[in-house]
């Protein structure tokens, strides 16, 4: 014991001895720093500022968002902006295929509901001659007949909206 006793002191005293030279060492870290030169001025009615061009640009207080109600690329823009318009003026050319593509499925649409109905009104009359033959009860042909005036209904609906688009 008495020889672990005289290692540790032998080892370990002159390791804290060493710590604690090092860290009492007092250096100052602004002096380690260099001194770097600025450039001052003072702010005033300077002429040389007055000439010296500033980059920026120039906005209208308030400005109008432009939206449109068809869907599609803009092709062509011929006015920039701060340019004066009127009304009726050119303001942007749209890609018109987004638009042909929509008008194409709405007809298609419109084809399959006067198909609905076409053959709404032919089951009408099937069923019209079966309730003659007292083969269904009036109910039946109620529904049935329900049936064909909402289909009448929702293909007027069409022909009513491709008349006004297009």
């Amino acid at each position: 014991m008495k020889r672990l006793l005289a290692s540790f002191a032998a080892v370990i005293l002159p390791m804290m001895m060493m710590l604690l030279v090092v860290g009492c060492n007092h250096q100052d870290p602004q002096a380690q720093r260099p001194v770097r030169p600025v450039q001052t001025f003072r702010v005033g009615d300077n002429p040389a500022v007055k000439a010296a061009p500033f980059a920026g640009e120039v906005r209208a207080r308030l400005e109008t968002l432009l939206a449109f109600r068809v869907t599609g690329k803009i092709i062509g823009r011929p006015v920039e902006v701060g340019d004066p318009i009127h009304k009726g003026k050119l303001l942007a050319r749209l890609d018109a295929s987004d638009y042909l593509l929509g008008t194409q499925a709405f007809k298609a649409q419109l084809k399959s509901a006067q198909a609905d109905r076409d053959f709404a009104k032919h089951d009408l009359a099937r069923y019209r001659e079966l309730l003659q033959q007292h083969v269904i009860s009036p109910p039946e042909f109620d529904r049935h007949g329900h049936c064909l005036h909402r289909r009448t209904t929702a293909g007027g609906g069409f022909d009513g909206a491709m008349g006004a688009g297009g």
